[in-house]
């Protein structure tokens, strides 16, 4: 939502761990069953505040299969992530950045490990090294090294804490 409110439309961000702005079913009874969370949170918020104990009654749930609604968003092993209609799929993204490899670019990654490295800190790496004229930022206080020790000219490595690091910048 913030890069949205920055000027990006969703057809041009990419989500491959999914998205708060979006809610889903805990184990997706659709491939796009997503809802929009702002409004759903914002009930919960104004029911809360009105001093409406918050109930399972007041949790949201699918239309299609009635479960519960969590954040589209992988954290946690039990939750697979839909991919919301709006979003661009890998593919769409790999074609974006296929041409543009030829121009200047940033890969910024902050604070990714090793969890899913091959969602975004491998294939980082790997733009960096493929493309001439791309460069890595990585902002990370406990993995901070590259493992691609072909683009260590071209990767710039700030390993103290991202919070500090974001504050200096800005």
């Amino acid at each position: 939502m913030q890069l949205e409110k920055s000027g990006f439309t969703s057809q041009q961000i990419y989500s491959p761990l999914g998205t708060y702005r979006y809610l889903q079913c805990r184990f997706p009874c659709t491939h796009n069953a997503c809802y929009q969370s702002y409004d759903l949170i914002n009930e919960i918020f104004i029911k809360i505040d009105s001093g409406i104990q918050l109930t399972e009654a007041n949790i949201p749930k699918c239309s299609r299969c009635g479960d519960f609604l969590v954040p589209n968003h992988f954290r946690t092993k039990t939750v697979s992530v839909s991919e919301p209609e709006t979003y661009l799929n890998r593919d769409q993204f790999q074609k974006k950045i296929s041409a543009i490899k030829n121009k200047k670019i940033v890969f910024l990654e902050i604070g990714c490990g090793f969890r899913l490295p091959n969602i975004i800190r491998y294939p980082f790496e790997n733009y960096v090294e493929a493309f001439e004229n791309a460069q890595l930022i990585r902002i990370n206080s406990v993995y901070p090294n590259i493992t691609n020790q072909n683009i260590a000219d071209k990767a710039y490595i700030f390993g103290e804490d991202i919070n500090q690091i974001l504050k200096d910048l800005l």
